[in-house]
C-alpha cells in the first residue's frame, strides 16, 4: 500500500518530488494477485542436480501483484552505484536478459513495461529506509537514474524485435 509511503520524508528537500512520484504509481492491489518473492533474481535461487531451479529466502514472499516482483531488479539490482564515487551505471544487459527470460519470444507490450517499471519505482521506495538513514539520500539518487533509464531500455528493447 503506498499510502504510507506519503508520510515519509518530509525533513527532505525532495519530498514534493517523491510525493508526485508516487502519485504516478497505481494500486497495485487492484492489479492482479499471485505469489510474489519480493526479491526474485539468481542470488534466491538454487539449482539442483536434475537441473531444476528452485527459489529460496522466501521470508518476504506473500500475495501481491506480479508487476512488483518483475519490477523488483529494473532499480533495485540493474542501478549499480558506487558508494564512494557516488557514480552510477545500469545493467541494460541484464534487464533486457530478465525480460527475455521471463517473457521468453513473446513481445512485451508498452503498458506491461509500464507497469513493470512501475512496480520496481515501488519496490525501490519500499525499501528506502531499509538501509538506515544515512543511505536514504544515496537511495533517492539511485531512485531517480533508474527512472531515467525507462526509455533508454525501452528503445532498447524495440530495436530487438
Amino acid at each position: 500500500n503506498k499510502q504510507m509511503f506519503y508520510e515519509w520524508f518530509s525533513d527532505k528537500p525532495f519530498k514534493a518530488e517523491f510525493d508526485m512520484i508516487l502519485d504516478t504509481l497505481p494500486d497495485f492491489g487492484k492489479l492482479d494477485r499471485c505469489l510474489i518473492h519480493t526479491d526474485l533474481g539468481p542470488h534466491n535461487s538454487i539449482r539442483n542436480k536434475q537441473g531444476e531451479v528452485m527459489l529460496i529466502d522466501l521470508d518476504d514472499a506473500g500475495i501481491g501483484s506480479r508487476h512488483l516482483d518483475l519490477g523488483w531488479p529494473f532499480i533495485m539490482q540493474f542501478v549499480e552505484f558506487n558508494h564512494d564515487t557516488e557514480e552510477m551505471t545500469y545493467r541494460f544487459d541484464l534487464a533486457q536478459s530478465f525480460l527475455r527470460g521471463y517473457f521468453g519470444e513473446e513481445k512485451v507490450s508498452r503498458e506491461e513495461y509500464d507497469l513493470l517499471f512501475q512496480g520496481a519505482i515501488q519496490m525501490h521506495i519500499s525499501y528506502m529506509q531499509v538501509y538506515g538513514p544515512y543511505a536514504v539520500d544515496s537511495r533517492w539518487k539511485i531512485l531517480l537514474f533508474g527512472i531515467e533509464q525507462k526509455e533508454v531500455l525501452w528503445e532498447m528493447i524495440q530495436k530487438e524485435s
